[in-house]
């Protein structure tokens, strides 16, 4: 497994795999915690006493 792994990394194609995979998780982290920030913007605190 190690070795897939290593070969996995050296390669071009997969090298460039892997910075498509990190740039589109990180654009649905960033979209993520957008929409986390929103929702906690929105709570109104008193509103359940």
């Amino acid at each position: 497994m190690l070795n897939f792994i290593k070969n996995f990394r050296a390669d071009e194609d997969g090298a460039g795999l892997g910075i498509a995979v990190l740039t589109t998780v990180s654009g649905g982290a960033e979209d993520l915690a957008g929409d986390i920030g929103d929702e906690l913007t929105a709570i109104d605190p008193g509103a359940g006493v």
